[in-house]
């Protein structure tokens, strides 16, 4: 029997990501096509040892990523606040009112907004 094997997928590739889901569904419905219950349970040793660790690998890779892009976003956040009120200081106060430097900063120091997925 001709299982799959995991193959290396860069999560940073969406097509190449769903490529991958693809050929593990494909996996999957041919498990409902096995005749024995040897081939079914040879068939899911396989995906025990091959399958199951490289997905708990890229997602561990994926919350990685997300850690390190919340990181550096809260690092640019106060950057943005510190040249704001940085070069907001040179203002006097009627300009620093008539752009609401304050409620740039208080927003720039707020949560982060949630950006909308595409096509929608």
């Amino acid at each position: 029997m001709n299982v799959p094997q995991a193959t290396e997928v860069d999560v940073h590739d969406p097509a190449g990501m769903a490529a991958w889901l693809r050929e593990r569904k494909a996996a999957c419905l041919e498990f409902y096509k096995l005749d024995s219950e040897e081939q079914q349970r040879h068939f899911l040793q396989r995906w025990q040892q091959h399958v199951l660790p490289h997905l708990a690998f890229r997602f561990g890779q994926a919350a990685e990523l997300i850690e390190r892009l919340e990181r550096e976003n809260a690092e640019l956040r106060a950057d943005a606040v510190e040249t704001v009120q940085h070069w907001g200081g040179y203002a006097g106060s009627y300009f620093q009112e008539k752009h609401n430097l304050a409620g740039d900063i208080a927003r720039l120091r707020g949560p982060v907004p949630d950006v909308p997925a595409e096509g929608k």
